[in-house]
């Protein structure tokens, strides 16, 4: 068996925020650069340093950052051919110009026949290829794929590629073919990933966890790994009641959305739970079509609730909160009115909160609705000190959280469990016994952003913990109302209610829920990195 490389421990004092994520990619480039400047000076950092770099190159290879980062590291063939691909002259501005222009015939048509010049075909593919992945066309990256005169030293990233599109566009057996093809020598961690988590989506979570265990070996310091290894150890047993669980959505002029969210609904696993929608005042024609709804479900399982205004989310949120049904149910779930989601996705979050009975929060991870799968949201924590950015500059900001999921593609890596500051709540489970402690949603962040995060932190302080059960996925047809705002006055409402989250808690107050946190976050890594060790060896 392969020695593994030092463990996290060995990263706390150079990376001290470490468990709270490394898959960002500004973030991971950044750790990157940190670890191997430290090397020079602490020889026992360069392991994990030059590992990194491996890591940071292998999911990104068309990165030229990653590419001259891990040249730094340590000398390698495919990675130096690359260097000097992208580095060679490129309209960069003028063609991020045209991919952002919307006009996607006119990218394509500019596009093919550049891409079959040898030489210079795949740098033309290589300032497009994340573009043309996440344009939800199936068959157009790996057209684009096929056009390109390859260059022969250049057949491991080709594969490599193909693989890519596969994983999220491919079904899985297909999908695991191809990954199985990339070249072990050139791209071995990225592959033993991708074959992991297509082993699970095929049910063989056995060989899932062998060749898991194998990478996490190698990178045993990859928080990631080592949290989604423990976690496919121990899956979470699916509830099977959910009489005393009241299901919750309102919703505010999006009846096309609602109908396909509820009727999503009606088709998965209700196990006897109740399902309550508040009409917010909606003048679209979603009063009608809630009333036609009620044929989707049992007899005397949907309650529809309408109010003459729209009263914001965190009205309607309260009001919903409010209902004695609800107020008498052991579980109240939050869903969002643009959902999608798994037939199983309540049997299988319930069961995570009935598995941690401490948690008076249980939120899940939140992925894009259409392929691929783009991660919107996962767990939130606080960085520590003074680490992100203002947002207004001579404004006493403290709040600042660390957005590891940050849009990138799903290769699940962010299918753990674990205690956390804040989920989304987007769909998320709600305790009943904690509501008094805790309280409702603050209506000051009306009509909308933060509220759900505020009422996270306000938990934390009250001593209800948040539980993040990443092991469900469940998809989002829109964004955040930042990313969605299309108008001065829609940004400023999302930037205003920043400010009113900062003005409510002390600098005090959120510099000790990030320093515990913290520090619990490192008690719970280096807990299942000992397991792991005691089963995998290490």
């Amino acid at each position: 068996m392969p020695t593994p490389l030092p463990g996290t421990g060995t990263l706390r004092q150079s990376i001290p925020a470490l468990p709270l994520g490394l898959e960002e990619p500004g973030l991971r480039l950044a750790q990157t650069r940190r670890l191997l400047a430290l090397a020079a000076q602490d020889p026992a950092l360069l392991a994990p340093a030059r590992g990194l770099a491996l890591w940071a190159w292998q999911r990104d290879p068309l990165s030229l950052d990653a590419c001259r980062l891990l040249l730094e590291a340590q000398a390698t063939a495919l990675a130096a051919r690359l260097e000097a691909l992208l580095a060679a002259p490129f309209p960069e501005d003028d063609w991020n110009t045209l991919l952002a222009s919307g006009e996607h015939g006119l990218v394509v048509r500019h596009l093919l026949p550049r891409l079959r010049v040898p030489a210079s075909g795949p740098a033309w593919l290589a300032r497009t290829w994340d573009w043309l992945l996440r344009l939800g066309r199936e068959d157009l990256p790996r057209d684009m794929l096929e056009a390109t005169a390859w260059d022969p030293d250049l057949e491991p990233l080709r594969r490599r590629l193909l693989a890519e599109w596969a994983f999220f566009y491919a079904a899985p057996e297909q999908a695991l073919e191809a990954a199985e093809a990339v070249d072990s020598g050139a791209f071995g961690l990225c592959r033993e990933l991708a074959v992991s988590t297509l082993l699970q989506r095929l049910g063989r979570r056995d060989e899932a966890r062998t060749r898991l265990a194998g990478l996490w070996r190698r990178l045993p310091w990859h928080p990631h790994l080592t949290l989604t290894l423990h976690a496919l150890l121990h899956p979470p047993v699916p509830a099977g009641d959910a009489r005393d669980v009241c299901l919750l959505l309102y919703s505010w002029n999006k009846r096309d959305l609602l109908r396909a969210t509820l009727e999503g609904l009606a088709q998965s696993e209700l196990l006897g739970a109740q399902v309550i929608v508040l009409d917010n005042g909606s003048e679209d024609g979603t009063g009608a079509m809630l009333a036609e709804a009620r044929a989707w479900f049992p007899e005397g399982r949907l309650e529809i609730v309408r109010l003459p205004v729209n009263v914001g989310a965190p009205g309607a949120r309260n009001w919903l909160l409010a209902l004695p049904q609800v107020r008498a149910a052991r579980y109240a779930a939050f869903l969002d009115d643009d959902v999608v989601l798994p037939r199983d996705w309540l049997p299988r979050l319930l069961g995570s909160a009935l598995a941690a009975p401490w948690a008076g929060v249980v939120g899940c991870r939140i992925v894009s609705a259409q392929a691929p799968a783009c991660l919107q949201s996962a767990d939130y924590n606080l960085l520590p000190g003074r680490y992100g950015q203002e947002s207004f500059p001579g404004f006493p900001e403290n709040i600042h959280l660390l957005d590891n999921a940050a849009g990138s593609l799903d290769l699940g890596l962010f299918s753990y469990s674990r205690r956390t500051l804040s989920v989304s709540g987007c769909c998320h489970l709600l305790r009943g016994d904690t509501l008094k402690t805790v309280g409702g949603f603050d209506l000051r962040l009306s009509p909308t952003q933060f509220d759900d995060l505020e009422r996270d932190i306000r938990a934390n302080l009250a001593g209800v913990p948040v539980l993040y059960a990443g092991d469900l996925a469940v998809g989002h047809v829109q964004h955040s109302s930042l990313a969605k705002a299309s108008t001065a006055a829609a940004v400023g409402q999302v930037v205003g209610n920043k400010v009113k989250l900062e003005c409510l808690y002390s600098r005090e107050q959120i510099q000790g829920l990030a320093a515990d946190g913290l520090a619990r976050l490192w008690e719970d890594l280096a807990a299942k990195e000992r397991e792991l060790s005691e089963i995998f060896g290490g």
